[in-house]
């Protein structure tokens, strides 16, 4: 949807999948987690949806995220956690 902005650094993407119901894209990125994170936050709250943020770290770990937005029946959501010593994985899903 034009209110969901593609990340401006994506490295690979496993699957794009759209549909009018809805959405889910899985990719890869070099960015660190709280970058991808935060980009999202921003285009959700822009958006003017209510976001939930959950953040797991285990010790001596990038920590991974999930963002839960929602405004009326409109839902998407987020995954982000790191891939390998560089980058992250990322699950994007909508409708």
């Amino acid at each position: 949807p034009a209110w969901l902005p593609a990340y401006p650094s994506v490295a690979s993407v496993d699957l794009n999948i759209t549909s009018p119901q809805g959405g889910t894209a899985v990719f890869k990125s070099k960015d660190d987690p709280a970058a991808i994170t935060g980009f999202y936050e921003g285009v959700f709250n822009k958006a003017g949806m209510k976001v939930n943020k959950t953040t797991m770290q285990e010790a001596g770990q990038k920590a991974s995220f999930v963002l839960i937005a929602t405004k009326g029946e409109s839902t998407a959501s987020l995954s982000v956690a790191p891939d390998g010593e560089n980058g992250s994985q990322v699950t994007l899903s909508y409708k």
